[in-house]
């Protein structure tokens, strides 16, 4: 079946949260069903949309961010701010994953997240775009103590949409961690984003293998982040329009699960350096490793 171009959903709030929206099942008349009664409440998530649609990042950040007891929806309109803010568009990334599943493309998730971002950056920029990815991740529950324990019990609050918003964004911290970690690590300045940058500046340097003396901070958390976003397309009551809603499901299973897989995370056991060295030997020199 032909695929309709994933573009055509137009704003960047929509392209933040297209997937998650599409798979909560609503209508377009009502997308944001489940918003408190709350008239000052329902007035901040409105507004907090317009901004979003506007690329107006700060002024959500600022009506939302200094607030207590967000509701979910709230929780998923700030971690959206600080992602536009970072100047990540996650419309690209599923675009980006549909491609590999047409045939004739096999980019590696670790190329489409950092290619989004573009080829390299400078030091402080990339560490810049790393704090605000993590700052949505705050926003959407992570950074708590014993991540992965509560990860284990099945104890990690959120929705199935906000637990796939965050998988998602755990995915970019990720990658953006394993960047800067080889770029810090082999003082490549500035930074490059994808493999074959990475390779470029490795052999100008006479580099031919990745050996990280350590893990980039909260790499293991991010894993299990990623994780549970997979387990959570499964939520029975992720239902919709089958045509894009199942191929994006689908999209992000399979280049997830393969990124999980590649690296060495299976849910019982911890990445070490020497896992992420060999993912990254693997990448950046196929045929050698």
């Amino acid at each position: 079946m032909k695929r309709k171009p994933l573009a055509a959903f137009g704003s960047f709030f929509i392209s933040i949260l297209a997937i998650l929206l599409l798979l909560q099942g609503c209508g377009d008349t009502n997308l944001f069903e489940g918003i408190a009664d709350d008239s000052g409440q329902e007035a901040r998530i409105e507004q907090a949309r317009q901004d979003l649609n506007s690329g107006n990042f700060d002024a959500v950040i600022a009506t939302l961010g200094g607030r207590s007891n967000l509701s979910d929806q709230e929780r998923r309109y700030l971690a959206s701010a600080y992602i536009g803010k970072a100047g990540f568009d996650t419309l690209k990334l599923l675009d980006e994953f549909a491609k590999n599943d047409e045939g004739g493309h096999d980019v590696d998730a670790f190329d489409i997240i950092g290619g989004i971002f573009g080829e390299k950056l400078t030091e402080d920029d990339l560490n810049n775009k790393v704090s605000l990815v993590a700052q949505a991740l705050l926003v959407l529950g992570a950074g708590s103590v014993n991540t992965q324990s509560r990860l284990r019990a099945r104890s990690y609050s959120g929705s199935d949409d906000l637990r796939l918003q965050r998988g998602i964004y755990a995915a970019i911290h990720a990658i953006l961690s394993i960047s800067l970690a080889i770029g810090r690590e082999y003082n490549l300045m500035p930074i490059p984003l994808t493999t074959n940058g990475i390779k470029q500046a490795l052999d100008a340097k006479g580099i031919n293998k990745i050996e990280l003396s350590s893990l980039p901070p909260g790499l293991n958390d991010d894993l299990w982040m990623v994780q549970d976003g997979v387990n959570a397309l499964s939520g029975g009551n992720l239902i919709g329009i089958e045509e894009v809603r199942d191929n994006n499901k689908n999209d992000i299973d399979r280049e997830f699960s393969k990124f999980l897989k590649d690296i060495g995370f299976s849910g019982d056991n911890f990445v070490d350096s020497t896992d992420l060295s060999n993912y990254l030997n693997h990448l950046i020199w196929p045929n050698i490793y």
